[in-house]
């Protein structure tokens, strides 16, 4: 269903996008959707609520709006919920029977709906102060690094749930305990999710670390966990997979193991030695390096073959905080006061980088030679913004655009959790505008707290890249 400003209003039938019926109101100021898709209501500046039947849209009723045009309208059961202009808020039933007035809402604050206790929910925002009130209870929703991120709030169809989102962060209360710490979803990733495959028994590795040190390592293909000998990942400071199928990690303690996979089993290949505890880790671009960065400011260049020390770099800093491949030999190196430091893996060079902030203008040596257009093998791109991924795959060899999307995926908090994203639907965890967060199991619908245990590992997503090799995508295996 879409309005628009010269009052016409067209009803399509989902998701095939055919039009089912057009109408015009040049009067209306606000409408709603039955649960059942079988009524429009449409709030006029003359201060009534006009009902049609659908997908005809013809007239099939007409109700008065109390205290003037309607700003806001919501369906819930047998009465439409009517916020008007001076900001009160009635229940006006659908047989026509008297409205009742149900409250009022904060000066400027914009209605989100009607809590199962009957209280009204609204929320508003003054500047970079944003706030979600139900009757007498209310609670802040945090600011994101954008201040002035916009909040916006939701109540669930059966008003027992608000949710709340400002920038990429979402929060979920119960109505009846607004100041609990409820959930919180959104960037809680330590840095980007890694991605790389398929191998050649058809795993595609997927790899993620939060903030409180929880690592997980999925083969999204089948969605089984890659974990260790005598048990999970323990709590990591850094993570890295490398497109040939190794793993290697620093846990919270400073030692830095390269793994390597057999199945869904992590082996230790290496223990690097480092002169003092070890805090990043990253692979070259051919996996014949690997550079770790230390608490006392050094960085390991490592033999990937051996594990063993070729050079010990000094960055004149106390820590190396990230380290970033930018092409076959070129690395930044992030220490103290996030200065930057360009670093040569073959001659272990450091220098200043006057590019510091701004990804993506090192391009390496210009006069090297360059790989003729067309001739790149495919492969798969894990790319993150916050909480939520895309797996694409990446064909130099398709005209048009090189880059197809596969399937999207968004992460959870707590604790490692992966929902999927497929074709604009959340198929393991329902969304804000439908299900609130439930999850469904065998026909039935769950709450929040059942859905951690389904969630766990991103099986979906392999069931999607089955179906994508099975229409010969270039980057399955052969």
């Amino acid at each position: 269903m879409g309005a628009f400003l010269d009052g016409r209003v067209i009803l399509r039938k989902l998701p095939s996008g055919e039009p089912l019926a057009t109408f015009t109101d040049t009067s209306f100021t606000a409408m709603a959707l039955s649960e059942d898709g079988s009524t429009l209501a449409l709030g006029t500046k003359d201060g009534r609520i006009r009902l049609r039947g659908l997908p005809e849209g013809r007239a099939v009723g007409d109700l008065a709006s109390p205290s003037g045009a309607p700003r806001s309208l919501r369906f819930q059961a047998d009465r439409l919920i009517a916020a008007v202009e001076d900001g009160q808020v009635w229940g006006v039933p659908v047989s026509g029977a008297p409205p009742m007035l149900i409250g009022k809402l904060r000066p400027d604050a914009r209605f989100v709906g009607v809590a199962s206790d009957r209280h009204v929910v609204d929320v508003l925002q003054q500047e970079d102060v944003a706030s979600v009130m139900q009757g007498w209870r209310w609670f802040t929703v945090p600011p994101p690094e954008d201040r002035y991120a916009e909040a916006v709030a939701a109540l669930s169809p059966e008003g027992d749930r608000v949710v709340a989102a400002r920038g990429p962060r979402v929060f979920l209360r119960r109505p009846r305990d607004l100041t609990s710490d409820g959930i919180t979803l959104g960037p809680h990733l330590q840095g980007s999710a890694l991605g790389a495959g398929p191998f050649p028994d058809g795993a595609v590795l997927f790899g993620a670390m939060w903030k409180d040190g929880t690592a997980r390592i999925w083969n999204v293909r089948t969605g089984q966990p890659i974990v260790l000998e005598n048990g999970p990942l323990p709590p990591l400071s850094s993570l890295a997979i490398h497109a040939k199928g190794a793993v290697a990690t620093v846990d919270e303690g400073g030692t830095a193991i390269v793994w390597e996979r057999q199945g869904t089993t992590l082996k230790p290949r290496h223990s690097v030695r480092t002169n003092g505890p070890a805090r990043v880790i990253a692979f070259d671009v051919s996996g014949d390096r690997i550079l770790v960065g230390t608490r006392r400011g050094e960085v390991v260049i490592v033999d990937g073959s051996t594990g063993q020390p070729r050079r010990v770099v000094s960055t004149g800093g106390k820590a190396v905080s990230g380290i970033m491949m930018q092409d076959e030999r070129t690395a930044w190196i992030w220490g103290p006061r996030e200065n930057v430091l360009e670093l040569d893996a073959e001659t272990g060079k450091v220098e200043l980088n006057d590019e510091a902030g701004v990804i993506g203008l090192l391009g390496g040596d210009p006069n090297a030679p360059t790989q003729p257009s067309g001739t790149a093998k495919p492969r798969l791109r894990l790319d993150c913004w916050n909480a939520v991924c895309g797996l694409a795959e990446e064909d130099p060899s398709r005209a048009g655009d090189p880059v197809r999307i596969l399937a999207s995926f968004g992460m959870l908090d707590r604790p490692g959790a992966a929902f999927v994203m497929a074709d604009g639907r959340v198929d393991t965890l329902g969304t804000t505008s439908a299900e609130f967060f439930t999850c469904r199991d065998g026909g039935k619908t769950y709450p929040f707290s059942h859905c951690r245990d389904l969630v766990e590992v991103p099986g979906l997503l392999g069931r999607q890249l089955d179906e994508v090799c099975a229409q010969g995508a270039a980057v399955c295996p052969r």
